[in-house]
């Protein structure tokens, strides 16, 4: 029988930007709870099930900070396992956060008469993007149902002034975007660079994919994270007064939709005309004075 093993190793550190692996959104037959279930079909006796456990490098980070989550057996961090050995407790294995009610596929295998695959992500990165308590487990899957499970919670705050940043910390124009992907997603990946203009720091904030709707998408974000806008294009005359006033650096080419005031920021939604910028929208935001 010809055996072949894919055994994926990479670190998904998402401020890379490195593509993740597969992501899966009810495509495993999961249960109506998170219970664990007996399953008759399963021979596995639970003295020889695998049991990996769910780590995470912290237990409360920061909106926009990257929290790394990785997989321990027997207490080795880095796994270098006969993953057939493990193929024999579960034909499957999902990382799940709960309130999101997505799923990340990190062990896989599977078989046929020419042969055995199987693949296996021990270790991944991840940005929250929201502030919450978030419930995340691993849930091994055996002939359809889960026989096991193991929950590890993080506490995401929002305790900077502008997403991830402290605009003391800004004081130099940055030279590179830095990049933020929802390890859940296979589309949504936040970007910023930093400015500091006139010696006024500032953050663009946009998305890098090619999806439409891109201005809806910031816009419903930056609201849901504060409140709905102070300012918007329903009073165009009045909303670009407020963006000449309140902003010290004015970005080429671009048109202000919406303004919001919070009380560490100003913050604006930009539009600009096709071919003017590499974005079609973007968030502005500097310090409230």
């Amino acid at each position: 029988m010809k055996t072949t093993i894919h055994l994926l190793l990479a670190l998904l550190l998402i401020s890379s930007c490195s593509k993740h692996n597969e992501v899966i959104d009810n495509a495993e037959k999961e249960p109506e709870t998170e219970e664990i279930r007996e399953n008759e079909d399963t021979e596995t006796a639970t003295q020889d099930l695998i049991k990996p456990k769910l780590k995470a490098s912290y237990k409360e980070q920061n909106i926009f900070e990257m929290v790394t989550f990785s997989i321990s057996i027997d207490g080795n961090d880095f796994p270098f396992m006969n993953i057939f050995t493990l193929s024999a407790s579960y034909d499957s294995i999902v990382w799940k956060v709960i309130n999101l009610e997505k799923t990340r596929k990190v062990f896989s295998y599977s078989s046929d008469s020419e042969s055995n695959s199987a693949n296996f992500t021990f270790q991944w990165g991840h940005n929250f993007f929201l502030p919450d308590e978030y419930k995340t487990c691993l849930l091994g899957y055996k002939n359809n149902a889960v026989i096991y499970s193991d929950t590890v919670s993080i506490q995401i705050t929002d305790k900077k002034d502008f997403l991830g940043y402290n605009w003391i910390d800004i004081t130099k124009q940055g030279d590179h975007t830095e990049g933020f992907q929802d390890a859940l997603s296979e589309n949504t990946e936040f970007a910023i660079l930093k400015t500091f203009h006139n010696n006024i720091p500032g953050i663009r904030f946009f998305l890098r994919d090619t999806s439409s709707g891109k201005g809806k998408t910031l816009s419903d974000y930056i609201t849901r994270l504060y409140s709905n806008p102070i300012y918007t294009i329903e009073n165009t005359d009045l909303l670009r007064k407020k963006y000449q006033t309140l902003f010290n650096n004015k970005i080429e080419n671009a048109q202000p939709q919406s303004i919001w005031i919070t009380s560490t920021s100003t913050i604006v939604l930009l539009k600009f005309a096709p071919k003017e910028n590499a974005f079609d929208y973007e968030i502005y935001a500097e310090p409230n004075k």
